[in-house]
């Protein structure tokens, strides 16, 4: 029987029993299991402990009681009584399960009759027994009858039966415990590997040879190996020498110090692809000491590609990110700087670590710290910043202007900054220069209302007192007399058209209209309509194309077209003058044309017709100021336009010019 009869009896309970049985019968009681060994032992006899057993010579007397005892019951007696050569009487029961002996009972250390004190006065003289002591230990052992003893066999044969009966019932008990553990064991196990195998990774258990005990079907998978062909194997053949060589130093170094191991390391399949493997390894040991290796791997080749990737990716933008000349930055809603390119230490002049050594704040100019914190704020919202402008301290104390653009992501902020401190002071410069331009147009406003009040009322006196005066004396004064007189009115008249014209030309700009929706055609006819009676006198012919809408400033186009006529009629050839205007469209602006049959114009003088006061024929040929075209030219430099012609002397002039659309 594989079961120890401790397994299957309860020892102590017998034990408190046999006390009992003791007390009762002053009979010492034994279980023994099938080595020997004693389980239980109840008031045994000093007579046998303290003399008998400690005697060379009288133990082997019950040596031999021991084993003619132990051999006759193997012959198949119910009980064995015998009665040792030192005249105590033992008798031992079998104890059997199943008809298997497992144990011993026994009781004995008793007289079946008075002791015969010759007998053993002469035993301790014989061994050196103190006969006094020894006779005392004799005068303990019970006396028991024939016919008590004989009833106490047939109580401790049932007893003896009833103890195996007992065992028997534990045994079934152990064993319907066995057959429940086995099958919980079993359905553990299918649980247990459901779980591994519906795990992704590839998962195994190792023995401290690193045999391979379990493993899942994603580990039979990665090898593309069965169950059969892996499990009690080390796999050895199945990689290459190198691969073996960590395998096997890792897990012999995680067996001895029991330090978990997480490492990278690649793996050949049997399709010959390399693939890099994370393997993660533990040890753990069973209630008998046994050490075991459980681990897994995960494949991660794909993700080591995208890191690669990533890397690459990471070096170009570091590449990128150290030569743009604007400054980029990662910074946080706290305040701190994360990163900086190196064009921080280019246009401040700290040091990278100066510069991230300080919160961002503390390099701001005092009066923009407040829009700095507001626009922070907005970007702790979650809320892009376009075009923030603010100044930052270098290190050699001057400020710089930086223009920033500014996107948000959780608590971190991706900056972009552009200096802009040459462009400011172009600013400045730029802003001094309107107001001085401010200053001259009020001064040429100033002029303007002089010319136009002031230095005219003196020449209409002259222009006047000389028609008087040639009117009152026209009798007294001889031919020159009337031709100076004719002079001097002429000129008056010719001043006072230039000062007008030259008023014209300053209020282009500063008093020009606010530019609306315009029909040309109708601008067009206003112009016409206000030279009608040039026009009329000399028969000159002015015709059109359908011209489009546009948008500028009604009075300045009337007088554009005005200019262009009369220059057209002014500088006509000998037959009839023909006009024509037409205009096209081309991308983003309109294209108008005043084309002539006029005398022409020579190509050395297309510049120069467009500048102020610039004339190309005397007064008396072609009255005029020189003032028209370049009128012309600041009308159309307001509308953001160009003016240009084409001429060929004798055959005309066409005048071109765009008005955006």
């Amino acid at each position: 029987m594989e079961k120890h009869i401790s397994e299957i009896i309860d020892i102590s309970g017998l034990n408190l029993l046999l006390e009992k049985y003791t007390v009762l019968t002053h009979m010492g009681t034994a279980v023994l299991d099938l080595e020997g060994k004693v389980l239980i032992a109840t008031g045994w006899q000093d007579i046998c402990t303290k003399f008998h057993r400690i005697n060379k010579d009288t133990c082997k007397n019950c040596v031999e009681s021991d084993t003619s005892l132990a051999n006759n019951i193997k012959s198949g007696m119910p009980f064995n009584m015998y009665k040792c050569l030192n005249g105590m009487t033992d008798v031992a029961f079998p104890i059997k399960i199943n008809n298997e002996q497992v144990g011993t009972f026994f009781i004995g250390q008793f007289l079946s009759e008075k002791p015969d004190l010759d007998f053993f006065k002469k035993q301790a003289h014989k061994y050196g027994f103190d006969e006094e002591k020894y006779l005392k230990a004799l005068s303990n052992v019970p006396v028991i009858s024939d016919e008590d003893v004989k009833k106490s066999m047939d109580f401790l044969s049932q007893l003896t039966l009833l103890i195996g009966e007992m065992g028997l019932v534990g045994l079934q008990l152990i064993e319907n415990e066995l057959l429940k553990a086995k099958e919980i064991a079993e359905k553990s196990e299918i649980f247990l590997n459901n779980i591994i195998n519906s795990m992704g990774d590839p998962v195994f258990v190792k023995d401290d040879q690193s045999r391979l005990l379990i493993v899942n079907d994603a580990f039979c998978k990665i090898f593309d190996l069965g169950r059969s062909d892996i499990i009690g194997k080390t796999l050895a053949e199945d990689v290459t020498p190198e691969e073996r060589e960590s395998f096997l130093r890792i897990d012999k170094q995680v067996l001895i110090d029991g330090k978990e191991n997480i490492n990278e390391e690649l793996l050949t399949v049997r399709d010959g692809q390399s693939r890099t493997i994370s393997t993660r390894k533990t040890r753990f040991s069973d209630n008998n000491g046994n050490k075991f290796l459980v681990g897994s791997i995960r494949d991660i080749s794909d993700l080591k590609g995208a890191e690669e990737a990533l890397q690459a990716k990471i070096k170009d933008l570091n590449g990128f990110f150290s030569v743009v000349l604007d400054l980029l930055c990662i910074a946080d809603t706290d305040g701190n700087f994360r990163l900086l390119n190196p064009a921080w230490e280019k246009t401040l002049g700290y040091t990278m670590e100066e510069l991230m050594a300080k919160p961002f704040l503390d390099f701001t100019h005092p009066d923009d710290l407040q829009p700095t914190l507001d626009v922070v704020s907005k970007l702790a919202s979650q809320e892009a910043v376009i075009c923030f402008v603010n100044r930052y301290r270098c290190k050699d104390g001057t400020y710089r202007w930086l223009e920033w653009q500014s996107a948000p992501s959780g608590k971190l902020i991706y900056a972009a900054a552009r200096d802009i401190t040459d462009r400011k002071l172009m600013e400045e410069k730029l802003n001094k220069y309107v107001i001085d331009l401010k200053r001259s147009n009020e001064e040429l406003e100033q002029f303007a209302y002089v010319a136009s009040h002031d230095l005219q009322e003196p020449l209409r006196m002259v222009s006047s007192f000389t028609q008087l005066l040639e009117q009152k004396y026209s009798d007294k004064l001889d031919t020159d007399a009337h031709d100076f007189i004719h002079f001097a009115v002429d000129g008056a008249n010719r001043m006072q058209m230039l000062i007008n014209d030259l008023l014209e030309f300053s209020r282009v700009t500063t008093r020009g209209k606010e530019f609306i929706k315009l029909d040309t055609s109708s601008v067009l006819g206003q112009a016409i309509n206000n030279l009608h009676a040039k026009i009329t006198e000399t028969c000159a012919i002015v015709t059109s194309d359908d011209l489009p809408f546009v948008v500028g400033d009604e009075s300045q186009l009337i007088r554009l077209f005005q200019n262009l006529i009369d220059n057209a009629i002014k500088f006509r050839s000998e037959g009839t003058s023909i006009i024509h205007i037409s205009c096209h469209s081309e991308a983003g602006y309109h294209q108008f044309s005043v084309k002539d049959n006029g005398i022409g114009i020579a190509p050395q003088y297309f510049e120069r017709i467009f500048q102020i006061f610039q004339r190309l024929h005397t007064k008396v040929q072609y009255p005029g100021t020189g003032v028209g075209l370049a009128i012309c030219k600041r009308i159309i430099e307001r509308h953001n336009g160009k003016i240009w012609l084409e001429s060929e002397v004798g055959k005309g002039t066409t005048f071109y010019f765009t008005i955006n659309k």
